[in-house]
C-alpha cells in the first residue's frame, strides 16, 4: 500500500512540475518527462520485497550483484564461489528462500488439492497481492488446510513477508494477518 501511495504521489508531482530539459516547452516533452519519472520510481521500487532484515544494496553495482545472486538461486544455479561478493551472497540467500516458497505446493499440495476450495485460494491470494501491491503471481501458497466445517486457512508468502488468510468456503475473507 505504501508503494502505491508513493507512486501516485510521485506521478502527481511529475505531472505538475514542468520538465527541466532544454527543449521541454511542448506538452509531449512534458508528458515524456513525466513518464520517465514514473518509470524511474517504478524501477527503484522494483523487488524491494526481496531484501531481508533491513539489508539494502548501497550502489548500483551492489544492486546488480544482489540481483545476480537472487536470480542464480531462484533458477536453481550453483552458488558462484569465485565471483561472490557480500551483495551476491545476500541475493543468493534471498533467492533460496523465494524458491522454497515458490515450490511449497510441491511439498504439501497447498494449491487447493488438499480439499481447500479454489475460491478460497483465489480470494486469499488476490487479497494478499493487493496488500503487498504485487501481482498474484508473486504470492506463493505455502500451506492450506480446513479449520472448521466451512472455514479454511491459507498461509502465503510474498518475498520475505508471510500472511495468513482465513476464509469461508464461498471465498469470503474472514481474517487476514501477518505471520
Amino acid at each position: 500500500m505504501k508503494i502505491a501511495l508513493t507512486l501516485m504521489t510521485v506521478t502527481a508531482l511529475a505531472l505538475q512540475v514542468p520538465a527541466s530539459a532544454a527543449h521541454a516547452d511542448t506538452k509531449s516533452d512534458q508528458a515524456a518527462a513525466a513518464a520517465l519519472a514514473i518509470l524511474g520510481v517504478a524501477a527503484l521500487m522494483h523487488n524491494k520485497h526481496h531484501y531481508q532484515s533491513g539489508y539494502a544494496p548501497g550502489t548500483g553495482e551492489a544492486t546488480a550483484e544482489f540481483e545476480r545472486g537472487y536470480r542464480d538461486a531462484t533458477h536453481g544455479y550453483n552458488y558462484d564461489e569465485y565471483g561472490s561478493t557480500q551483495d551476491y551472497a545476500q541475493g543468493y540467500e534471498a533467492g533460496i528462500e523465494e524458491r522454497t516458497n515458490a515450490n511449497a505446493y510441491r511439498r504439501n499440495n497447498a494449491s487447493g488439492g488438499n480439499g481447500v476450495p479454489s475460491a478460497v485460494i483465489s480470494a486469499c491470494t488476490q487479497l494478499v497481492a493487493k496488500n503487498y501491491a504485487v501481482g498474484i503471481h508473486h504470492v506463493h501458497v505455502t500451506n492450506s488446510y480446513q479449520k472448521s466445517k466451512h472455514e479454511y486457512v491459507v498461509e502465503t508468502a510474498v518475498g520475505h513477508g508471510d500472511m495468513v488468510c482465513t476464509a469461508k468456503d464461498s471465498g469470503e475473507i474472514i481474517d487476514l494477518r501477518g505471520k
